[in-house]
Order: C-alpha cells, then structure tokens, then sequence
C-alpha cells in the first residue's frame, strides 16, 4: 500500500527535478519538457464506443512518493538505466510510443524509472526476466537475433503508468506477459538497491541489501525510491487500482512476440505489435474481470509476407463497463498473411454495459483474415442447474 505524503500540483520544476536528480543528459531533459508541454496543454479523452460505453481515465492532478522498483534478470542479460544507457538509446527511446496525447505524454514527462534492457543475440533464457515496476515505469527492451525470452512484469501500486517499448530482432522469441497478481517474492527472491547518491548502472554499481522475503540469489536490482502520480482525492489503501499501459513492439524475420494480459480495477490499456519482417508472428491472450472501467486496445500491423496475429480478449464484469478494441491492419506489401481477432465479455450483474469493436482494414487481397465478438449474460437456464 503506497500512502501518499503532501501532494503536490504536476509542474514543469518536478519534470526538471526528475532529471536532475537521475542525471539524465540535456537531450533526454528536452524530450521530458517537450512531453510535459504536450501533457499540460492536452484534454483526458473521452472515449466513447458502442451501446453507449464510455470509459473515462483517471484525472492525474497530484504527485507523491512511490516505491523502488525491481527486476529479477537471467544470467548474461544487461539492464541499465537511461542515464547509463549506450548512445542507441537516442533512437529507440520515443521512437514507437511518441508523446502525442495526455497519457502518452504523462510516461514520457514523468517517469521515474527508465530501464534499457538488452537479451544478447543467440541467448536463450531459462528463467524469466522479473520486473516488479515502479508506478511510472518506461521500458525499452531489445531482444537481440536468435534469442529467447519470457518477462513477466507487475506493479505494485494503486496507481501505475507503463510505457515498454520493444523490439524482436530476426528469429527471436518474447513472452511478454503483465499481472497484477504475480507474488514477486514467491520466486524467494532478494532486493537490492542501488545507493541514492550514485546515478544507477546496474552492471557496475556497488549493490546495497535490503532486507526482503527469501533467501539469496544474483542479479536483482531495485532503483531509489522517487515519487508517482495519485489520483486526485482517492484513498489509496480503499480506491480500485488505476492503470495507464502503452506497449509497442516492432517484430524480425521468423520472430515471435506472444503477449499475456490479465487487467483488473480501472483500465486503460494498448498493445500494438507491428510486423516488419517476412514470417514475423504474433499472439495476445487478454483477460480481465471484476467492477471496474476497461478500455482495451490491441493492433496488429502486417508489413511483410507471411506474418500471422491472433488477438483474444476474454472478460467477465461484476459492474462498470468494458470497451474491446482491435485492429488487424494488412499492408499491400503483406500477402499471404493471416489475421485474426476475438472479444468474449460476460455480463454477471444488471447494469454492466460492455462493447467489441473489431476492425479490419485490409489493403491486400490474398490474404486470410476473421474476426469474432460476443458480449452475453449468464443463460437463465444453466444457471438454475447451476445452483440446483
């Protein structure tokens, strides 16, 4: 549970701040302040689709503090932080998720971790890469050729904002998988933390323990702990969590990108997945359930021959309202490709309102492309069979 401490209105100074304090370089300042302005002057959207769903995002007004995040990683994969980062960097970070709406820009003015992962080419993974994220955590993962991986990423806090961007190089595999539920410390994993007063280079920094659940093992890192954005007037220990999650990826020749999503509380979540290489293929299972608001969004962009997706959302809603949308998207110069798309919600309860909205925009002909969408209620019938 995260108490928040006096709340603070979101400035340009904290942006400022933020940056000093990581000793982030001058052009990754400029990209914070050019996010902040686009933040500052940018409406919340209003999303509206089907059956009269809206589903509104959380109004972020205030600033508190948060928890460090940590990581648990596989021997042989490199993790630093931004300020550490090669100078490649430059052109990963903001290149697949560019600030241009309020949410967007809200990761990339304020996030207070910033993690450059790298699988080297040919290393395949036996153990997952753990990421227990801080709540405005920004990713960039590069899973070099050949290699193979599963991430498993959670967050801790009522309140998170994640922005991960991803690139699959030729013949490479990620399991790319997001739960709020997942025990980090069930695995008996350590925490380590990387002193205040030194910029954090996990590689090289001199690790101080922190004393945790579990016994002793390698390779698990945690940042200082910086501050996170709450929700105006909520009570963190009584309020549903708030989740604000981009995650974009680019996926090689002959590589794999599966993604697995469970979602729960007040969701506003994207992932797209675009295509680039001959044979590339991608895979989402997204559940969700409970009393809450879900705006999903799930993309795929097919921009070479033979690449296939398969997108399935399932949910089961308590209360509130739910918004399904996906997008199978087929380039002329993709033939032969394969998409394909489904949304399954069940409504338990009188005043759940739910919509699946698949699309399709197909600019080739010789391809093969479906798509499914059911929202229901409980039958009557099996019900009373049920409880009989």
């Amino acid at each position: 549970m995260v108490h928040l401490q006096k709340e603070i209105k979101l400035t340009e100074k904290i942006v400022r701040d933020l940056s000093s304090q990581l000793h982030e370089p001058v052009w990754l300042l400029d990209k914070r302040l050019e996010a902040f302005r686009i933040f500052e002057s940018s409406p919340l959207p209003a999303l509206q689709a089907g059956l009269g769903v809206t589903v509104s995002p959380v109004d972020f007004t205030t600033f508190g503090p948060e928890p460090a995040p940590t990581l648990s990683l596989p021997s042989g994969v490199e993790a630093l932080s931004f300020t550490d980062s090669p100078a490649s960097l430059r052109t990963q970070l903001f290149r697949l998720i560019d600030p241009r709406d309020k949410l967007s820009a809200l990761s990339a003015a304020f996030f207070t971790s910033g993690l450059y992962i790298r699988v080297p080419a040919g290393m395949q993974c036996t153990e997952p890469l753990l990421i227990h994220s801080s709540p405005i955590q920004r990713i960039v993962l590069l899973v070099e050729a050949g290699a193979s991986v599963t991430l498993i990423e959670t967050v801790p806090s009522p309140f998170s904002s994640v922005a991960a961007e991803i690139i699959v190089e030729d013949n490479a595999q990620l399991h790319y998988a997001t739960s709020p539920f997942f025990n980090f410390h069930s695995r008996q994993l350590p925490v380590w933390q990387v002193p205040a007063t030194n910029t954090p280079w996990l590689k090289k920094a001199e690790p101080k323990k922190v004393n945790t659940p579990g016994g002793r093992a390698k390779g698990t890192i945690a940042f200082p702990a910086g501050r996170t954005i709450a929700a105006h007037g909520d009570d963190p220990g009584t309020q549903q969590a708030h989740s604000l999650a981009i995650r974009r990826a680019t996926v090689g020749r002959d590589a794999s990108l599966s993604w697995f999503h469970t979602e729960h509380g007040n969701v506003h979540a994207e992932t797209s997945t675009l295509l680039t290489g001959e044979g590339a293929r991608t895979a989402l299972t997204g559940l969700f359930h409970g009393n809450g608001s879900f705006d999903l969004r799930a993309n795929a962009f097919h921009r070479a021959p033979h690449t296939t997706s398969d997108m399935l959302f399932k949910g089961a809603l308590t209360g509130g309202r739910a918004l399904v949308r996906g997008l199978v998207n087929i380039h002329q110069q993709a033939p032969y490709s394969n998409g394909y798309q489904k949304g399954e919600i069940l409504l338990l309860n009188p005043g759940c309102e739910a919509a699946v909205i698949p699309d399709l925009e197909i600019d080739n002909n010789n391809v093969r492309c479906t798509h499914g969408a059911t929202v229901s209620r409980p039958d009557a019938e099996k019900l009373f069979y049920l409880q009989s």
